[in-house]
């Protein structure tokens, strides 16, 4: 908004007092030629300005590394999942725990799955983790 009132004033500015031979020379015949040549520049500045904030990618914001710790316990048929990061989404960019701790005790058929960072699980089809 500011650099378009500022090609506007400067257009206006430069319209009416710089010394164009191909400007009329009656001073209201002057503004009114100032006034549209600024409107026009005002206006294509305005629109460069719109099109170039539509097209500008925000970065993403940065997430600090952080600490986690899990503990997990699968006794019997019972199964335990620990995961330090996402668990599937893929791609999402945050960024991983820069220090995992995983304690796990598993006891007669008890499953335990540890994964420090990231994890993408592709769909199985009987329903179970592969």
């Amino acid at each position: 908004m500011v650099t378009t009132v500022a090609a506007f004033t400067l257009c206006l500015w430069g319209g009416k007092t710089l010394p164009f031979e191909w400007l009329p020379r009656d001073e209201g015949d002057r503004w009114m030629v100032a006034t549209a040549f600024a409107t026009v520049a005002a206006s294509v500045t305005a629109t460069a300005l719109g099109w170039w904030a539509q097209h500008v990618q925000d970065e993403p914001p940065v997430v600090q590394p952080s600490y986690v710790s899990q503990h997990a316990t699968a006794a019997d048929h019972s199964s335990a999942v620990q995961t330090g990061g996402d668990e599937n989404s893929p791609g999402s960019g945050r960024a991983r725990p820069c220090h995992v701790e995983q304690r796990a005790t598993a006891s007669g058929h008890g499953r335990i799955v540890q994964v420090g960072g990231d994890q993408y699980l592709a769909p199985a089809g009987d329903g179970e983790r592969p």
